[in-house]
């Protein structure tokens, strides 16, 4: 049952979304999108094999570089560029480009034959800086559009980022053949949770999702734009490094936490910028297939 679950992700998310649709009700489980990013990041961080990156870190330099850009440099020119093309939706687009990278970043990276200890500093990471950058930038640059406390907000982004990586960094210090044992089911409960997170994100965003279907392509275009900006980017920083680094470094500016910036709209923010952020999301998913076909093209080896 659990690899049936996990090898048909794709149709439970999509079933997740069309349940939103029909019964948006489920709503009023709003209380449940903390518990539920939680335990996504937590189940990312418990697989992860941090001996790995311990030769990476010794690279301070170019691990910086990486991480500035990525979380700093290129967020805020990417914010005051594109703000001018579609200044509604400029709150969208600051938790977009400010949002770290997926926790599903190294097993794309795997997937994508990049360099995998590299994704996972990069994960952690801009995980952290996005603690304090996110709180930040809305404070100082979305100020007017929002009503909402900077420090309930970077707690909140570190019970669902931060305390995951603390706790499960603990579990696996402590019982680490648990973790061997049990950890085929974490992609399928995995699964399940966003099964549930696409229900309760969509009913609480149907009314504008029925309301703004013509929309939809052209925001999904422009956040297409926003992920090949970047791209980019991340070409332009890592023309020096090995193939396996370019790859990591690519999908890692390209690939964004969709569920966690998802999970913040609907906890702060209004149901027009959340319905934005579920455009991004599938054009996220969608961007995985595209990026299989044209890095062979992109990035030489």
């Amino acid at each position: 049952m659990f690899k049936s679950i996990e090898n048909h992700s794709s149709l439970m998310m999509l079933l997740g979304i069309i349940m939103g649709l029909l019964f948006p009700q489920i709503e009023f489980f709003d209380w449940l999108m903390l518990p539920f990013l939680f335990a996504m990041m937590f189940l990312a961080c418990l697989k992860l094999n941090y001996q790995d990156f311990h030769d990476d870190l010794k690279n301070l330099p170019k691990i910086s570089i990486i991480l500035f850009t990525r979380s700093i440099l290129f967020p805020l020119i990417f914010y005051f560029l594109l703000k001018q093309i579609f200044p509604n939706y400029s709150l969208g687009i600051l938790l977009i480009v400010f949002t770290p990278v997926a926790v599903a970043g190294p097993a794309l990276t795997s997937l994508f034959r990049g360099k995998t200890s590299l994704s996972i500093i990069q994960t952690i990471g801009t995980s952290i800086i996005a603690n304090f950058s996110i709180p930040l930038a809305l404070y100082f640059l979305e100020s007017s559009n929002i009503k909402i406390n900077p420090a309930s907000l970077g707690f909140t982004i570190f019970l669902v980022v931060i305390l995951p990586i603390i706790v499960s960094r603990i579990i696996q210090k402590i019982n680490q053949k648990f973790i061997e044992k049990t950890k085929i089911y974490y992609n399928s409960i995995t699964v399940l949770l966003f099964f549930f997170f696409y229900w309760i994100t969509i009913g609480f965003s149907k009314e504008i999702i029925t309301e703004k279907i013509s929309q939809s392509i052209l925001l999904a275009s422009f956040h297409f734009f926003i992920i090949y900006l970047f791209l980019l980017g991340a070409l332009l920083i890592s023309y020096k490094f090995n193939y396996k680094e370019k790859i990591s470094v690519a999908v890692s500016f390209m690939f964004s936490n969709g569920g966690l910036v998802l999970g913040l709209s609907t906890l702060y923010f209004s149901p027009e910028t959340t319905y934005f952020l579920i455009i991004s999301g599938f054009t996220w998913a969608l961007n995985v297939a595209i990026w299989e076909k044209i890095q062979p093209i992109v990035i030489k080896s």
